[in-house]
């Protein structure tokens, strides 16, 4: 099966999780982002990010929005991902990291 990717920067990564995704939330805010979980080993996780929570910010842009199509197809059929974070949190969650890129395998 290919890879798919969709990247929301190019900060270099700092932290990654292979697993299964699971806690999908979305607020009805239109500038409230997305949060979810995946199972699977988290590495270099920055100093910001004391909960295991992942964060995706600006629900309003379009790349935002085919990252969370991206998670719950992946919740949905349990696909392996791939989540790479920006090695920072948003002010809106200073206690998750933000997500750079997701990897569907």
């Amino acid at each position: 099966m290919g890879l798919l990717a969709l990247m929301a920067g190019t900060s270099q990564a700092s932290t990654t999780s292979d697993g299964v995704v699971y806690n999908v939330t979305a607020s009805i805010s239109t500038t409230a982002g997305y949060s979810f979980q995946a199972t699977g080993t988290r590495t270099t996780k920055p100093e910001c990010a004391t909960s295991e929570v992942w964060y995706i910010p600006t629900p309003a842009a379009e790349k935002t929005r085919a990252q969370f199509a991206m998670l719950l197809t992946a919740s949905a059929t349990k696909q392996l991902v791939t989540v790479v974070g920006t090695g920072a949190c948003d002010t809106s969650v200073p206690d998750r990291e933000t997500v750079n890129t997701l990897y569907l395998q």
